[in-house]
């Protein structure tokens, strides 16, 4: 798919990092697909369906988010299979946004390697 605008197609993401303190760190990012900007999120120190909803907030709060947004229809893409996270829930949040999600892990992963590759991580 290309993408002709800003936030038509919007890659979400969780990579896990071991450090020593907290044990495992899940790190939540989003990737622009027509921009290649990155969104950082946020950090969580487990992986649940709130951990995952709280980020999806965090994008649609993100200054550089709201600053780019022209209220045309986006698709959030994201890594998991439908009935990992509250569907509902995900269109409810994204419906303020015209927004759609399509959940489709092997094409994240695709998009999102080279960012993982910069972060020095591998898939979790």
């Amino acid at each position: 798919m290309k993408t002709n605008r800003p936030l038509e197609l919007v890659y979400f993401f969780t990579f896990s990092t071991q450090t020593a303190e907290d044990g495992i760190v899940y790190t939540f990012i989003a990737l622009d697909d027509f921009s290649d900007f990155i969104f950082l999120l946020g950090t969580e120190t487990d992986l649940t369906e709130r951990s995952i909803i709280d980020n999806i907030i965090a994008l649609t709060q993100n200054k550089d988010f709201t600053n780019r947004f022209e209220n045309k229809p986006m698709t959030l893409m994201l890594p998991f299979e439908k009935d990992t996270v509250p569907h509902g829930l995900v269109t409810e949040i994204l419906k303020f946004f015209n927004g759609s999600a399509v959940y489709d892990p092997d094409t994240v992963f695709e998009k999102i390697k080279p960012v993982m590759d910069a972060f020095g991580v591998s898939k979790s």
